[in-house]
């Protein structure tokens, strides 16, 4: 399953957003400029002309019906049409897939993405990345082109970062603090001035960009004249634009294809269509008679379809443990005692059942990542489980075991019940912590659970008010996204400052992975954070017999937040 928790939106806010992005035919109008104030480019910007009409298509880079014979075009079935967010400028569930690998010509794009594979960010629509001490200048890519034919240019990405924080997004509100000025000094170069004061700040800055969506300027600028914050467009009546018959607010329902960019001979599909299906048994009978290639489930998959999973992104799941919360969680051997009493071997199935089950030292980060790192040296690390630690650990916290409950005590004081928060919708996340508070129950220590709306749980995690709390990481954690993470664990001591601080300096690879081993090292000596599973996550089910799934893994990156499964 994916990691979710889905939020169910009012029937107009999604029809109004999904419509927002589908608006490929509005013409470009003048609107004022958004802080921070770009410098305007010296020489012409490049021309933003469409290419020539696809053979196989009456629109440019979107087709009507369904585009090219069978053998050439990648039929997709989306489950879940209603639950996919297509608002750019939004943050939470169910974000309408990117494709950050540059295969398909998009809708939208990102500047850069991250590759955990070594820790660094990798142009996407731009064609190189040069970092100094006070500046992030990009190198833009003149051959991309949006969904209607029209090139990307500098303007595209001015525009998107300043409407980004002109509404107030979760990136733009970073990229506020930190860029102070944008420039385009010529039409190949863009020149983001960045306020070296803060720490890892060109990191922190590209982490943003990763995912800030961009969008084609002469489509949205108009929209976003009079708008203040996203929302604005909830209440915004939108025309029918692109092409489908695929349209998700008024009258046909059908599909929506991409033209592969650029369009070659090498074996993969020339385009990509998305088919929406209300029907599980419809979906099961297009699979059985070939008509499909891939299934959508994400975010939910919820049918009994037995397909080959496809999986995207990475994702680590977990329980963080706040030690300003009570004397006993203040309390080093104590919480080490509760570590032990999780078996990531029987909650990893559960969580993430196509992936393999953690090992109990993989509780920094995703595992694509931990395996940079010395594990061997890490497992070392750990408390064997057995009888004689577990003495060993009581003794050192003070505590025994009543004879009668079975539960622990001091001083003929019971162990108070911990409370655990985690977030509704998600029966995966339920059945996991229910194995560990068993687990807990069995080593005397009471648990019980407190389920709480996904925005609250989010606020508790944010404030720290919390005794335990399920918690996840980034989809493909970065450096950046960790230290955020960590930072937000309420510590007793200095230390984990220190080691954030020595990680976010560092710039070669060598230098991070050493940064994260120390800190993988103190989390376990600490135990702050346990970790119940690690993988991939499931956003599909396969079954093709023309293509190969190479591409689908970048096309279907995940760029929502979502959370273990429904």
């Amino acid at each position: 399953m994916s990691l979710i928790v889905k939020k169910k939106r009012n029937k107009i806010r999604r029809f109004a957003l999904l419509g927002l992005v589908l608006m490929l035919m509005l013409v470009s109008a003048c609107a004022p400029s958004l802080s921070p104030e770009p410098t305007e480019p010296t020489t012409p910007q490049p021309t933003t002309r469409p290419t020539e009409l696809p053979e196989n298509g009456d629109d440019l880079g979107v087709f009507r019906g369904l585009p090219g014979a069978r053998d050439e075009r990648m039929n997709v079935a989306v489950l879940d049409a209603d639950g996919l967010n297509f608002n750019p400028f939004s943050w939470g569930e169910g974000r309408f897939p990117v494709d950050p690998c540059g295969h398909y010509q998009p809708i939208y794009e990102t500047v850069v993405r991250f590759l955990p594979e070594d820790l660094e960010y990798h142009p996407v629509l731009v064609s190189n990345i040069v970092k100094t001490d006070d500046s992030i200048q990009l190198a833009l890519n003149r051959e991309r082109q949006w969904h209607d034919g029209f090139f990307v240019t500098g303007q595209d990405i001015i525009f998107s970062v300043n409407a980004h924080i002109a509404l107030g997004t979760a990136t733009g509100r970073i990229l506020a603090e930190l860029v102070t000025e944008i420039s385009m000094p010529n039409d190949q170069l863009l020149i983001l001035s960045i306020d070296n004061s803060s720490v890892n700040v060109a990191n922190r800055v590209l982490d943003a960009l990763s995912r800030s969506l961009i969008v084609p300027r002469h489509h949205w600028e108009s929209l976003l004249t009079h708008s203040t914050a996203a929302e604005d467009f909830d209440a915004i009546v939108l025309p029918l634009v692109g092409s489908g018959p695929w349209q998700l607010i008024q009258r046909d329902e059908f599909a929506l294809s991409f033209s592969r960019f650029p369009i070659d001979s090498t074996g993969k599909a020339s385009y990509f269509t998305l088919l929406r299906y209300h029907n599980h048994q419809l979906v099961q009978e297009a699979l059985e008679h070939d008509d499909l290639d891939l299934v959508l489930c994400a975010p939910f998959c919820g049918a009994d379809l037995t397909q080959k999973n496809l999986t995207s992104g990475e994702k680590l799941a977990g329980i963080a443990l706040n030690p300003k919360a009570n004397e006993w969680l203040a309390s080093r051997p104590f919480r080490q005692l509760l570590g032990l009493s999780a078996d990531p071997a029987h909650t990893g199935p559960l969580l993430m059942p196509n992936s393999s089950p953690l090992e109990p030292s993989d509780l920094l980060t995703i595992p694509s990542v931990m395996t940079l790192l010395d594990r061997e040296r890490l497992s070392e690390a750990l408390l064997p489980k057995d009888e004689a630690t577990v003495q060993a650990l009581l003794e050192e916290a003070g505590l025994q075991a009543n004879g009668t409950t079975g539960l622990l005590e001091r001083d003929n004081v019971p162990l108070k019940t911990f409370e655990l928060i985690y977030p509704e919708g998600s029966v995966p996340i339920e059945e996991a912590l229910g194995v560990f508070l068993r687990s807990a129950r069995e080593q005397g220590i009471p648990i019980s659970l407190r389920r709480v709306t996904v925005d609250r749980w989010r606020q508790y995690e944010r404030e720290g008010n919390y005794e335990l709390i399920y918690q996840e990481s980034f989809t493909g954690e970065s450096p950046v996204n960790l230290i955020d993470r960590l930072l937000g664990i309420p510590t007793l001591s200095l230390e984990k400052d220190e080691l954030l601080l020595r990680l976010g300096e560092a710039n070669r690879l060598q230098e991070k992975i050493k940064g994260m081993e120390q800190l993988a090292s103190w989390l376990i000596k600490e135990q702050l954070f346990i970790p119940l599973a690690g993988g991939a996550i499931e956003v599909g089910w396969w079954r093709s017999t023309r293509f190969i799934a190479d591409d689908l893994a970048c096309v279907l990156s995940a760029q929502a937040e979502f959370h273990l499964g429904e």
